[in-house]
């Protein structure tokens, strides 16, 4: 009868025993829960809802349904500090909208790159007479803006240079000339062709240095995927512009070379540089789309 009652004791002892530890690791798991406020999913414990971490393997990563990555480690069976990102399915979509970001302009930086190291344009071989349209332009660095705005086409940068030639590059005219009066207007159709085809090398250049490799970490830190993909949109807009802006003046600058020696020169080149109305599609306009693009991408960056 002892023995009977003394197993029954045990029993007991162990059953109290066994109810205690359930309660303390309860009570250690909701504390643990409740002091984590990035973690993500519901579940009822005791009549209460307490915010839970999503399904964790034994690596510490954590299922897309649950939160992105738990870094975590093992010391003695142990587990590490865990941290818990955004959303797995939001993460994906950001990383994958990043990683062709990147990608594809790294590859247009290449092909940049390799449109200049193919043109051997070092020391104005075509001798644009940059000085007398303009002295800020007798400097190698806009010189080559100057050149990648035509894409470095040789024939588009020798029909320029043609052009440049037979206009008359007086910056002022004549002190007895007293039918215009102060500069030039041939030397200022000049000038104004100059810079517009400046401006599509220069602008572009700007461009892509908002997309940089820093630019694009900072862009990704952000974890905005409405941000990410507006960039990635403007970036693709931008290519097509800047295609179809080269093409638009190696083509209107074909057809003012073929002009040069006739009366309609001097008004197809005012045309084109947006001085007459009606005449769409020319040199002047697809160098602002340029420069428009490239201040949209800026706003875009710093949103």
């Amino acid at each position: 009868m002892l023995k009977k009652r003394g197993l029954f004791m045990r029993v007991i002892g162990i059953y109290f025993l066994f109810c205690f530890i359930m309660v303390s690791c309860g009570k250690d798991l909701l504390d643990t829960l409740r002091k984590n406020p990035r973690v993500e999913g519901q579940l009822n414990v005791g009549g209460r809802s307490v915010y839970v971490l999503g399904k964790v393997d034994n690596n510490g990563s954590v299922g897309r349904s649950g939160s992105t990555t738990v870094n975590g480690s093992t010391n003695g069976g142990n587990p590490g500090p865990v941290e818990v990102t955004i959303n797995g399915s939001e993460q994906s979509v950001i990383d994958e909208l990043y990683n062709v970001l990147v990608n594809k302009t790294d590859r247009y930086k290449a092909t940049l790159v390799d449109e200049a190291s193919l043109s051997n344009l070092s020391g104005n071989p075509y001798n644009i007479p940059f000085s007398k349209i303009d002295l800020q332009y007798d400097n190698l660095k806009r010189q080559s803006n100057f050149y990648a705005g035509l894409g470095y086409d040789v024939q588009a940068i020798k029909d320029v240079g043609l052009i440049f030639n037979n206009l008359n590059l007086e910056k002022a005219m004549p002190s007895h000339d007293k039918s215009t009066k102060g500069k030039n207007d041939e030397w200022m159709l000049a000038n104004n062709l100059l810079i517009l085809v400046w401006q599509v090398g220069h602008y572009s250049e700007k461009f892509m240095n908002h997309l940089d490799s820093a630019s694009l970490s900072k862009i990704y830190s952000d974890k905005n995927k409405e941000k990410l993909l507006s960039i990635s949109k403007c970036f693709d807009e931008f290519v097509k512009v800047r295609s179809s802006a080269v093409e638009t003046m190696k083509k209107e600058l074909t057809l003012l070379k073929s002009l040069v020696k006739t009366d309609k020169f001097l008004n197809k080149l005012r045309a084109t540089l947006g001085l007459v109305d009606g005449y769409d599609n020319n040199i002047k306009s697809v160098s602002y789309e340029i420069v428009s693009l490239e201040e949209q991408l800026l706003r875009l960056k710093n949103s």
